[in-house]
C-alpha cells in the first residue's frame, strides 16, 4: 500500500527526474542530506534524514512517467515479496521500509547502506579459502532463498552485496562513494567478520518474466543472456560463480569488452556452458584460453572447488542450484 501526499511541490525537470537539493523536504518526516547519489533510467537514489527513528537512509524516488511508475512497483512487489516472506530478514536480503507518493513520484525507503564487497576489492585482491567459503555459503543461502520464493536477481555482482558487520560497534564513519559526505557505518576488515546483505532488486523479476539484455557488467552475466534467452534462476549462479573465480585470483573470470566478443570468450573458457551450436565467430583465443587454464593452476585451487566451478560454467540446465551448490563438499 502506498500513502498518496502532495503539499508544496518541488520541481520535476523535463527529463522526468524530482530537482532535490540537500536540505528540501518532500514531507516532513525526510529531509534530503545528499544530492542525487545514483541516477538510473527509472529513477534516482538520495540519502535523506529520516526523522522517525533518526537515521540517515537512502530513498530511491521514480521518474515520472508511467513506464517508470510500473518499473519501480515491480520493484517494491519484490522487495514485499522478500519481506512477506521473510519476516525476520533471515535471508539477508534488502527490505522496504516505507513507500509514498509525491508529486507524481513514488518514493521508496530502503535500509542503510554499508560497504560493498566492490569496494573491499579494491584493497585485496585475493581471499582465502575460509573467507570465501564463507561468504560464498552466505550468499547461496540467499540466492536459494530468492529462487524458492520465485524471484531471479538479474544483477548479482560485488557492487550489490553489501558486507555488514557482525556486530555494529564499534561504528567508523564511512563516506559516501558519490559525495564524500560522511554517514554512520562500519567497514569489516574481512569476509570472516561480515555478514553479508544483497541489494540492487531495481532490475530484479519474478521467474520466467521481464528482460532479456545483460544487467549487470558483463564480467558477471551469464552466456544464455546474450543468447537471448530468458532470465532463469541458474543465470543468478552463473554470477556467483564468476564471484568465486575472482576472490579466488583476484581477476575477473571475463573482462569487460564488446557484447559481441563475450560468448566468444565464454567459448573459450568455458565451452560446454553455450551448447553444442555455437560457434565461435573470433579466431583470436589463445590468450583468454591461456588465461583460464593457468590461473587456477597456479593459485593451486583446491580440486573441489573447482568441481564446483565446474557445475556452475556450463550449461543453463545442467548448472548447479543454489540448494545443491550448499551440499558441495568444498562448501560443507
Amino acid at each position: 500500500n502506498i500513502n498518496y501526499l502532495e503539499q508544496e511541490p518541488l520541481y520535476t525537470g523535463e527529463d522526468g527526474y524530482l530537482i532535490v537539493a540537500p536540505g528540501d523536504k518532500l514531507i516532513p518526516r525526510f529531509q534530503i542530506i545528499d544530492s542525487i547519489i545514483e541516477k538510473r533510467n527509472s529513477s534516482t537514489v538520495v540519502y535523506v534524514k529520516d526523522e522517525k527513528i533518526q537515521d540517515i537512509v537512502p530513498m530511491v524516488i521514480s521518474r515520472q512517467g508511467q513506464p517508470y511508475t510500473d518499473e519501480i512497483l515491480d520493484y517494491l512487489r519484490v522487495l514485499q515479496t522478500i519481506k512477506v516472506n521473510d519476516p525476520k530478514n533471515l535471508s539477508r536480503c534488502q527490505w522496504l521500509r516505507d513507500c509514498f507518493c509525491y508529486n507524481g513520484h513514488i518514493c521508496a525507503i530502503e535500509e542503510n547502506r554499508f560497504d560493498s564487497l566492490s569496494a573491499l576489492l579494491h584493497g585485496r585482491p585475493r581471499f582465502n579459502h575460509g573467507e570465501i567459503r564463507s561468504f560464498i555459503r552466505q550468499l547461496l543461502k540467499s540466492v536459494a532463498f530468492l529462487h524458492k520464493v520465485g524471484i531471479v536477481h538479474t544483477t548479482l555482482s560485488p557492487r550489490n552485496v553489501l558486507l555488514c558487520p557482525q556486530s555494529l560497534n564499534p561504528k567508523i564513519k564511512v563516506a559516501s562513494s558519490a559525495t564524500g559526505t560522511n554517514h554512520q557505518g562500519t567497514k569489516p576488515s574481512s569476509l570472516l567478520s561480515a555478514q553479508i546483505q544483497i541489494v540492487g532488486f531495481h532490475c530484479a523479476v519474478f521467474k520466467n518474466v521481464g528482460y532479456y539484455e545483460a544487467l549487470t557488467p558483463y564480467c558477471y552475466t551469464a552466456p544464455e543472456v546474450f543468447q537471448g534467452k530468458q532470465w532463469s534462476y541458474a543465470c543468478d549462479i552463473w554470477s556467483i560463480g564468476c564471484m568465486i573465480f575472482r576472490l579466488l585470483t583476484g581477476t575477473n573470470f571475463l573482462w569487460e569488452t564488446e557484447e559481441c566478443e563475450v560468448l566468444d570468450l565464454i567459448y573459450q573458457r568455458a565451452p560446454g556452458s553455450l551448447g553444442e551450436k555455437y560457434s565461435p565467430t573470433t579466431t583470436n583465443s589463445s590468450q583468454s584460453i591461456e588465461h583460464y587454464k593457468h590461473t587456477l593452476k597456479r593459485i593451486d585451487c583446491p580440486a573441489e572447488c573447482s568441481d564446483l566451478l565446474g557445475q556452475i560454467f556450463t550449461t543453463s540446465k545442467k548448472r548447479i542450484t543454489a540448494e545443491e551448490a550448499l551440499k558441495h563438499p568444498w562448501l560443507r
